[in-house]
């Protein structure tokens, strides 16, 4: 992932970890709370950028619920619409899952991002880039806990 897609999907992941609460979107113009127990953006990235637990499209869930992983990725031949396509639908077909926001994270469509949350355990921020060639497509799936982050309860008000 290339300087200016990982500043992209910092920036708008922040804003979705930054919003979303145990209730929904909060209108953050409006929004009082400090920013205490709220998530470092640095730790989301290091977690993108760093060497997640070998998975696929077909158990990438199953390999995050047992808490003890906190990022999964994979590699798939070709662009990135299969593999996004294969991500909606696991968290579509999984029970308790809400999409929060997705879409490309760049002008070319080589970078896609998502933020899905499951009730109010955990959120997970989803980043499927493609390379250069365009010939392979990186996934990286990182799960951020509520506990982890000093609670939603606490962090979001």
């Amino acid at each position: 992932m290339g300087v200016l897609g990982l500043l992209c999907a910092t920036i708008a992941f922040w804003a979705v970890v930054r919003t979303v609460g145990p209730g929904g979107l909060v209108d953050a113009s409006t929004d009082d709370r400090t920013d205490a127990g709220v998530l470092d953006v640095r730790s989301v990235t290091d977690m993108l950028d760093g060497s997640p637990q070998p998975s696929s499209s077909d158990r990438f869930l199953d390999d995050l619920e047992g808490g003890d992983v906190e990022a999964v990725g994979w590699t798939a031949e070709g662009d990135l619409v299969e593999p996004v396509e294969d991500i909606l639908t696991a968290y579509r077909d999984a029970d308790g899952t809400t999409l929060v926001v997705s879409g490309y994270l760049d002008l070319k469509g080589n970078l896609w991002g998502a933020a899905v949350r499951g009730g109010s355990d955990w959120v997970d921020v989803v980043v499927v880039s493609v390379a250069e060639d365009a010939r392979e497509t990186r996934v990286r799936v990182v799960r951020l806990h509520a506990d982890e982050q000093g609670g939603w309860d606490e962090a979001m008000g």
